[in-house]
C-alpha cells in the first residue's frame, strides 16, 4: 500500500511540473497560471515530501516483511537437524 502512495504522490508530481510547463505556452493573465505561480513552489516541497516519506516508509515495511518471511522460513529448517 505504501508503495501505491508513493507512486500517487510522484503522479501528482509529474502532473503539477507538466502544468507549470504548460504556464509558458498560455495566457500570462490566466487565472489558472497566476494561480500556479503564485502556489507552485509549497505543493512541489510537498510533493517531495511526502515522495520520500511514502519512499522510505515503503522500504522500511519490505525490508521488515522480508526478514520476518526469511526467518519464519529458516525455524523449520533448523528444527529438521
Amino acid at each position: 500500500m505504501l508503495f501505491h502512495c508513493a507512486a500517487g504522490a510522484t503522479t501528482v508530481f509529474i502532473i503539477t511540473v507538466l502544468a507549470l510547463v504548460a504556464t509558458l505556452f498560455a495566457d500570462p493573465e490566466a487565472p489558472v497560471n497566476n494561480w500556479l505561480n503564485n502556489n507552485a513552489a509549497w505543493m512541489l516541497g510537498l510533493e517531495v515530501v511526502l515522495i520520500a516519506v511514502f519512499g522510505i516508509a515503503a522500504m522500511a515495511r519490505d525490508q521488515a516483511l522480508t526478514a520476518a518471511e526469511q526467518r519464519a522460513t529458516e525455524k523449520p529448517a533448523a528444527n529438521a537437524k
